[in-house]
């Protein structure tokens, strides 16, 4: 029996040298394979491994569509068809990382680092409206194209400033000097580049090297920044639409229409909202009041529905699952929802429009814990935070109407209010005619109830003779807390420290 077994493990002696071998040839061919790949490399120059990263992402046929629909899921994990710039960039370092190696992608991701908010900004102006922070899902396409162009425009720009392009690491600023050494190149056409905005120089003996430079310096401060030498590059070739054609025939490795912009001046009214959620086609005259509240509200229930969309938009704020959001996020997650809601122009333009009061409700939410050096938002202060958010947007919203802003025209507000202004906006407070219904103005014993004077010394705590926006949101909730309304005892619970000090005093 013995015998047996040895002869049978004899017979698969050579079973497991083969297997060993082909697993040795395989890493050796591997080797070998990554080593060409990295000789290969070394003989493009940055511009050309940046090109090949992000060039299939800006293709119009079903692998260019395969391939960004890929990108967007890891750029976009949340789902809510928006990327900010640092998620840009983060994605834009992984793709390099992916093809060139961690060491040689970190190296070209850092060369072209500063081209990245060029074009960011430049694609996130495409859809309608083009004030806001992000690039959409349709806009991804575009801004694949301007990293590439806005890659080619630095890549010159550090060639002059360095001499060689090497770094990428000098001041970004041109001299005269500096100009004038690489001027000859761009006047007989050997820079390498072509740009349409230096096609012309040769057999136009006044375009010198000083005019170039003068044209270049928009602010006529003796520097060109890298800022300046962008926007002109692009002006010439927008104007000539040339960069297209020259991609089309292959002779810059791009995408098809680079440089085409679409022009959107029409403003839209956040008072006049279309309600585009759920299909729904009929539009709906809204404030931003109305829609900031129907956007945040479900959060703030006590119902299961509500405890549900809290753990999903947790999620969401806390990827890391650290149990704490910061304002930073919070703000982020405030306009990821409004713009899902109600569309990117009019959901970043509710977002910004009563973004002065996140920082309120955050820090009345924080101040539930007895840990008063912590700047972090839990995951249990979450629901408390979302009906501070919609009490403090009815303040800010009153506030700013008679502070002469509105939703629209957002720097108008100075952020005071004096005594004039409360003296027009006063008697559609006390006759519950101002749609806030603030108990401030309806329950409090006073003699002097009916003299705006009283109530503005009262609210002017610094005796400044203005009222700031922190002095009215203390007066509306100190009469909250006192009448122990709902939102009241909240603000009780939370123990909001300058409410206190206001009734110490």
């Amino acid at each position: 029996l013995l015998g047996t077994i040895g002869s049978v493990r004899n017979v698969f002696k050579p079973r497991e040298k083969v297997v060993a071998r082909k697993a040795s040839q395989r890493t050796k061919y591997t080797t070998v394979a990554k080593k060409h790949d990295s000789e290969a490399n070394s003989c493009k120059t940055k511009l050309q491994l940046f090109q090949e990263c992000m060039t299939p992402f800006t293709e119009k046929r079903s692998n260019g569509i395969k391939l960004r629909r890929q990108a967007w899921g890891a750029l976009d994990p949340n789902g809510n068809n928006i990327v900010s710039l640092a998620e840009l960039e983060r994605w834009i370092l992984q793709e390099c990382e992916a093809k060139l190696g961690k060491m040689e992608g970190h190296k070209i991701w850092t060369y072209f680092r500063p081209s990245y908010i060029y074009a960011f900004n430049d694609a996130k102006t495409i859809e309608k409206g083009g004030d806001d922070d992000y690039v959409t899902k349709t806009e991804f396409r575009i801004c694949a194209s301007y990293l590439c162009f806005y890659a080619t425009m630095a890549d010159c720009f550090f060639t002059i400033e360095n001499g060689n392009g090497e770094t990428g690491e000098g001041d970004r600023r041109l001299s005269l000097e500096e100009w004038k050494a690489a001027y000859p190149k761009f006047r007989d056409g050997t820079d390498g580049y072509k740009f349409e905005a230096f096609s012309n120089l040769k057999s136009d003996p006044s375009r010198t090297a000083e005019v170039i430079f003068t044209e270049m310096d928009a602010d006529s401060q003796g520097m060109v920044l890298l800022s300046e030498w962008c926007s002109y590059i692009k002006n010439m070739e927008s104007s000539k639409m040339s960069y297209q054609n020259r991609i089309q025939t292959g002779e810059i490795g791009a995408a098809n229409n680079v440089l085409k912009r679409v022009n959107f001046s029409k403003t839209h009214s956040v008072a006049q909202i279309s309600h585009r959620a759920a299909g729904k086609e009929n539009k709906r005259q809204k404030s931003a009041l109305t829609c900031f509240q129907q956007c945040v509200s479900p959060y703030a229930e006590k119902t299961s529905n509500s405890l549900s969309r809290r753990k999903l938009a947790w999620s969401n704020m806390d990827p890391n699952s650290n149990g704490t959001v910061s304002l930073s996020e919070l703000e982020t997650w405030i306009q990821q929802e409004l713009v899902k809601k109600y569309a990117k122009t009019d959901g970043y333009r509710i977002w910004k429009y009563f973004r002065p009061i996140y920082v309120h409700a955050f820090n009345d939410a924080r101040a539930i814990r007895k840990d008063e050096n912590n700047d972090l938002l839990t995951k249990s202060e979450f629901r408390l935070c979302s009906s501070f958010l919609c009490f403090y947007a009815s303040m800010a919203d009153s506030f700013f109407s008679m502070d002469g802003a509105n939703e629209d025209n957002l720097e108008n507000k100075d952020r005071s209010i004096s005594l004039e202004e409360w003296k027009v906006a006063f008697p559609k407070f006390l006759s519950n005619q101002d749609e806030y219904n603030f108990n401030a103005f309806a329950s409090l014993k006073d003699p002097n109830v009916g003299t705006p004077e009283s109530f503005f010394s009262k609210m002017d705590n610094n005796n400044q003779g203005l009222v700031l926006l922190s002095e009215w949101f203390n007066f509306l909730k100190m009469a909250e807390i006192l009448s122990k309304t709902k939102i009241g005892i909240d603000l009780a619970v939370a123990k909001d420290r300058q409410c206190l000090s206001i009734l110490e005093k």
